[in-house]
């Protein structure tokens, strides 16, 4: 079992341009792209766009002779992959690409500030037509033999497999003729194409790793390029903004990918014990570290600014002044940055890339698809985690599925998020990464009278429509009283020694045809998801302290479950086993993870001479 890299080479002919998202200098209508370090490249997806389409001009002259140089319509989707609804109209599974294309950087640094012109002649005039003008930026000369360099990444069981793999991509790489726009005028023409030797990073078996213990490990996620976790897309559906962390979802969903390529499926595979324990395997969302091994904290949804001091309004009372200002929460905040690098967290670069599918028979953009993402640069940082695997109860099994693990992240992590972005990984002691909302113990909370939770990650506290015991319809129109209710009843369902009295939080949906389809597709209804987002805070007065112990014990190992009534609405089995196929916010992905009274709340809390208390009357609607 390998991981396989394979250089590529390929040499164009100037003039050639692939442009640019972000503008140029004022007087230049079309750019050259440039990465994060300022280097002239083309964009993998542009070459794998090339690749496919060599492929399946091969594979219709050949129709289906000389398998050994060209794959077949089936093996292109899972070399390339397929949108979910290409390969099946019912199937919302999408098939994820075996083969990942770096970006080809350039090896020449060129001139990059010539220009040329493109203009457009008026038929009537036989002039150029009124300002039908466009600027080039044309950094390599007519004639001019560039090289750009790149590799493409896959697993593969043995070397076989991996050298007929390779042949594919020769032979499809050899049959591209053109990059980048404005082929129709000559631009791009690709002279050469150099398919290095394959490089193989062997997958060691029978290896018990030093870091490994019986309760986990910590891991360093060191992506080796720009990727997109992406949030919400906007309301046209086609910018897609990067968030800042890697959820645990996406980890299990590379890692269950890559065991998938490798045949962990089969009996007898090295990694069978692993892949019959996945689901017993905990993964919280890795975060960016701006110190050395020190995971940073999700801010409070508690931080209030009041002119220019920062305080925490968790255990006040109740609606005050401060200073005699009224406060503000961060929904009012210009600008969080500073309080976020307060919590450790560190300031990253973004990179805006512009894509659209092509028309492969008209060579041109297809109409209504342009999409762009906003990626991440990684800059080299580590994202910081932490995997456990105490649902698995017998410890031999733990351990050895937790070394197995361990074994395969040496590889690296293959298919991070909707760039499918490689990763180095490291595995750390469990101690080694550092993080105040690790309690180890809730023994020094005996003798308070209030708990305070903030959600580090986002949970599944809610359902709509009423359905839980006791507590009003949830909608649009919902305000304090309802949502006050709603997360009395879910509290009080995961342990009934904690009584609610005041929240801090944020709810968000989540939800979509995929999501249904993939998740819910034997329900008789459609709801999305009603998430609490990371950085709600709850306040609660113990009512029982043996009862409220065992629960924050269990909550901070295990991360917190999803309610009872919430989890029966949306159809999710009681199995922990069988969870992840029916819903993606389950603790194991990463979800529900908590802190328990972080010392901000009492560090940051007013001082009583500051506080001014105040009535809020409500008015008659």
């Amino acid at each position: 079992m390998y991981r396989v890299d394979i250089p590529v080479t390929i040499h164009v002919e100037g003039p050639f341009i692939t442009q640019s998202t972000v503008p140029g200098s004022y007087e230049i209508d079309a750019v050259m792209a440039r990465d994060s370090a300022g280097r002239f490249y083309v964009a993998g997806t542009h070459v794998a766009g090339k690749l496919r389409e060599a492929w399946e001009e091969l594979h219709s002259v050949l129709k289906g002779r000389s398998p050994e140089l060209v794959p077949d319509k089936r093996r292109i989707n899972e070399l390339l992959g397929e949108a979910s609804g290409q390969v099946d109209e019912d199937e919302f599974d999408p098939l994820p690409k075996l083969l990942h294309l770096s970006d080809f950087v350039c090896q020449y640094p060129g001139a990059g500030a010539r220009a040329r012109y493109h203009i457009e002649m008026d038929e009537l005039a036989g002039a150029v037509k009124k300002g039908a003008i466009l600027v080039i930026e044309s950094p390599f000369e007519p004639g001019e033999t560039v090289p750009f360099a790149g590799k493409v990444t896959f697993l593969a069981g043995n070397k076989d497999q991996a050298e007929l793999t390779r042949e594919h991509i020769r032979s499809g790489m050899a049959w591209i003729d053109q990059l980048g726009a404005f082929a129709s005028v000559g631009f791009g023409r690709v002279k050469d194409v150099e398919v290095g030797r394959a490089r193989y990073r062997p997958c060691p078996l029978e290896k018990t790793h030093p870091r490994v213990e019986k309760s986990g490990f910590g891991l360093a996620i060191i992506p080796e390029e720009p990727f997109c976790i992406a949030r919400r897309p906007t309301r046209e559906n086609n910018l897609f903004v990067s968030e800042e962390i890697i959820p645990g979802n996406v980890i299990i969903g590379a890692i269950s990918r890559m065991l998938e390529r490798i045949g962990a499926l089969e009996e007898g595979s090295p990694f069978h014990e692993l892949w019959g324990n996945l689901s017993g395997i905990r993964v919280l969302h890795a975060f960016p570290a701006r110190d050395c091994f020190t995971r940073p904290v999700t801010p409070p949804l508690s931080l209030v600014k009041a002119g220019s001091a920062l305080y925490d309004a968790a255990l006040l009372k109740g609606p005050c002044l401060i200073d005699g200002k009224a406060p503000e929460f961060s929904v009012d905040w210009k600008d969080e940055s500073d309080v976020k690098i307060r919590f450790g967290w560190p300031a990253l670069r973004r990179e805006l890339r512009v894509r659209t599918a092509i028309d492969p028979e008209m060579r041109r953009s297809e109409e209504e698809k342009l999409f762009a993402y906003e990626m991440i640069v990684p800059d080299g940082r580590s994202w910081l985690t932490r995997v456990d695997a105490e649902r698995i109860e017998e410890e031999g099994v733990r351990l050895e599925v937790l070394n197995q693990l361990a074994t395969l992240l040496e590889l690296g992590i293959l298919g991070i998020g909707k760039t499918k972005a490689t990763a180095r990984a490291v595995i750390l002691g469990n101690g080694t990464v550092r993080d105040i909302t690790r309690t180890k113990s809730i023994d020094g909370l005996i003798g308070y009278d209030t708990v305070a939770i903030m959600l580090q990650s986002p949970a599944l506290l809610l359902c709509p429509k009423g359905l839980l015991e006791g507590s009003a319809a949830l909608d649009e129109t919902s305000g304090h009283k309802e949502l006050l209710q709603a997360y009395k009843v879910a509290w009080k369902a995961l342990c009934p020694g904690l009584d609610l009295r005041r929240f801090f939080a944020m709810q968000r949906l989540s939800g979509g045809t995929y999501q249904h389809f993939r998740f819910r597709k034997k329900a008789a209804y459609y709801y999305p998801w009603i998430l609490t987002e990371a950085g709600s805070v709850f306040v609660f007065e113990v009512k029982d302290w043996k009862a409220a112990q065992k629960a924050l014990e269990t909550w901070l190992s295990r991360g917190l479950p999803i309610p009872d009534p919430v989890r029966k609405f949306y159809c999710i089995p009681g199995d922990e086993d069988e969870q992840w196929s029916y819903c993606p916010f389950i603790p194991q992905n990463g979800f529900g993870e908590i802190a328990v009274n972080l010392p901000v709340h009492r560090r940051l809390c007013p001082p009583g001479k500051a506080v001014t208390p105040i009535t809020i009357v409500q008015g008659e609607e």
